[in-house]
């Protein structure tokens, strides 16, 4: 997802980048109402994609998906196939730095765009939304395809060294609980 602010509560979803292959991948612009390139509508895009990442038979990949799907559900999608999530994947496997650029470097020897190209820093910082398409895109289709190829990549690690189970058992199923637990908050006895 690309989206108008890091904290998924106050995150408008900008578009959304797919990928097939570590190789081939889509973007989707939905909001980009600044560059003049051609949006979709977000009621149809819902309705066409909405199906698919509720389908339990699609295999969803990603990376930090917590977030993801917190802006997901939020924009109407029910996501339900999450199948590998390359984030807790790495930190299963000892990494250190479990951001999706450091592993695309370290892993894949690809260096990434980093979001301050796209967005800049401090008071003249964009977000997302502000930001061409077309740039997105191109920002976007990258990280879905380095999350692609680091699937590739740790899923055999994982099974080899029999990690997998608490990957699909434990680690994977408490994403989408955490998001619900962070949506409800918690009460607070301020006074004692």
């Amino acid at each position: 997802t690309e989206t108008t602010a890091l904290d998924w509560m106050a995150a408008d979803l900008v578009g959304l980048a797919l990928a097939v292959s570590a190789h081939e991948s889509f973007y989707v612009p939905l909001r980009h109402p600044a560059d003049g390139n051609p949006q979709l509508s977000s009621d149809d895009v819902l309705a066409a994609v909405g199906p698919v990442l509720a389908d339990p038979k699609t295999r969803l990949v990603a990376h930090h998906y917590k977030y993801d799907l917190a802006v997901l559900e939020r924009s109407g999608y029910r996501p339900t196939a999450l199948w590998f999530e390359t984030m807790l994947a790495a930190y299963l496997l000892g990494e250190r730095k479990v951001g999706l650029k450091d592993l695309a470097w370290q892993k894949l020897g690809i260096e990434m765009t980093g979001i301050t190209a796209l967005i800049g820093t401090g008071k003249n910082q964009l977000s997302m939304d502000m930001v061409d398409s077309r740039l997105a895109g191109d920002y976007a289709c990258g990280d879905v395809e380095a999350t692609f190829a680091l699937m590739e990549l740790f899923r055999p690690q994982l099974e080899e060294r029999g990690l997998l189970p608490l990957l699909y058992d434990v680690e994977q199923p408490l994403g989408p609980v955490l998001v619900r637990m962070e949506g409800a908050g918690i009460a607070i006895d301020v006074p004692y």
